[in-house]
């Protein structure tokens, strides 16, 4: 393989060009004998010779001409290159692999994204839904770029130096429950509240359940029952026919209310979340531009404005 480097490429182009070495050195801001120099060595290392030096005049031999075919080609490809990685340095383009703690937050997280995509449009966007119950697992073996999840998932992760948290926005979880329930009249609903109720949750393993887990557990505290169901829509139903309660985040359910449901503050320090958008240690330029402007349209809106992304 030839030993040909960008140098040689750029001697070769400006000689061309501008139709003497003079006006060559020139261009390149190079001295004669250094331009002489690289010429000589470009054409020793491919064992022929570029120019024929015709009356004072330089002329492109057969082998310069294709050489200069491909050091346009090449020149063209470097110079691609070069404005795609300072785009990368700059996180302007590339991708992102996000995933949350909770299903939930697929009701505002595409809208987001949706005008996220809208300012950066050469950022690719990924939803690894799978990663929903194990997301800084996945953030930590690399599977995933950004993983958004309250603080109480913080403490639950043996959380490490690599990884990095910072606060999103503050939400609040409510009981959701029929206006005939026999708390209604209640200005708080506290966890002892739960022990004689049908208790309405999403359909995962106790495990992945923190009220459960952090809540009813280690407080000895069992419903009645406990249901669960896949969506919010069928659980709201199930409270619209007074069949249980729920436990939900206020700017979730709050567009849900009707005439026959409402919701009670939730007397327990669990009812009070920080969500964080967390990266590695190693954060890049596009992850902290995410980063930044979640932070940035979190502030601009209330805890119940959260499903409003307009994109302006």
């Amino acid at each position: 393989m030839f030993n040909i480097d960008l140098q040689h490429l750029q001697v070769l182009r400006a000689i061309e060009k501008e139709g003497s070495m003079t006006k060559a050195s020139q261009a390149l801001r190079l001295s004669q004998s250094a331009l002489s120099h690289h010429l000589r060595e470009l054409e020793k290392n491919i064992g022929t010779q570029l120019f024929d030096r015709r009356n004072k005049k330089l002329w492109l031999t057969d082998a310069g001409k294709e050489m200069l075919r491909s050091s346009d080609v090449i020149i063209r490809e470097l110079e691609k290159l070069q404005a795609n990685i300072q785009e990368l340095k700059s996180g302007d383009s590339g991708k992102i692999r996000i995933s949350t703690q909770c299903y939930t937050a697929y009701y505002w997280l595409p809208q987001l994204l949706n005008k996220f995509s809208k300012i950066y449009p050469k950022i690719e966007i990924q939803i690894v839904a799978e990663a929903t119950r194990r997301p800084l697992q996945y953030l930590t073996d690399e599977k995933i770029d950004i993983a958004i999840v309250n603080t109480k998932a913080c403490q639950k992760y043996e959380f490490e130096k690599t990884l990095v948290p910072e606060v999103l926005f503050n939400d609040e979880l409510v009981v959701v429950l029929n206006k005939n329930n026999s708390l209604a009249g209640r200005s708080v609903v506290s966890p002892q509240d739960l022990e004689n109720q049908i208790l309405l949750t999403y359909d995962a393993d106790d495990k992945d359940l923190d009220l459960i887990n952090m809540v009813l557990k280690p407080k000895r505290i069992k419903p009645a029952n406990i249901i669960k169901m896949a969506l919010t829509e069928v659980i709201v139903e199930m409270i619209k026919c007074d069949m249980g309660i729920a436990v939900m985040a206020r700017w979730l359910v709050q567009p849900m209310l009707t005439s026959t449901i409402m919701i009670i503050p939730f007397g327990d320090p669990f009812a009070q979340r920080t969500w964080h958008g967390v990266t590695r240690g190693n954060r890049t330029a596009i992850q902290k531009k995410f980063i930044d402007f979640a932070i940035h349209e979190f502030r601009k809106r209330s805890e119940t404005d959260l499903l409003s992304f307009e994109v302006t």
